[in-house]
């Protein structure tokens, strides 16, 4: 009896575990979002000092979120931040615009990867 308890209490810390990190993720997932929508296409002057800020953002959850998202998809994250302000510093407006859609499908990728869903299961 003792033991089934035990179990019992160990199956739902887990899931209220699992919970938690996925209303974490889809809560940066969201601010990242939030704050790539105020970005401006074609890129403002004051783009890069924002872009900066949004980097130092991804750059203190990644060590989290790196507990349980895939590192290929957040260094595809990282890396296309450091080619959004690269390109908003020198001025190249297609680059920018590519980087920033496809820094939106990352994020919507991170997104969907946390859902409860068959494909997700699969």
């Amino acid at each position: 009896m003792k033991t089934g308890i035990f179990v019992l209490l160990l199956l739902l810390a887990t899931l209220l575990c699992v919970l938690c990190n996925a209303l974490y993720i889809n809560k940066v997932a969201l601010e990242m979002e939030n704050r790539l929508s105020d970005l401006s296409a074609p890129p403002a002057e004051d783009a890069k000092k924002e872009i900066d800020m949004l980097q130092a953002y991804w750059e203190r959850q990644t060590p989290y979120l790196s507990l349980s998202v895939g590192f290929p998809l957040l260094d595809r994250i990282g890396e296309q931040l450091r080619l959004l302000g690269v390109y908003a510093e020198n001025g190249d407006v297609f680059g920018y615009t590519e980087a920033l859609t496809i820094l939106h499908d990352c994020m919507r990728d991170l997104c969907r990867l946390e859902q409860c869903s068959v494909e997700n299961l699969l």
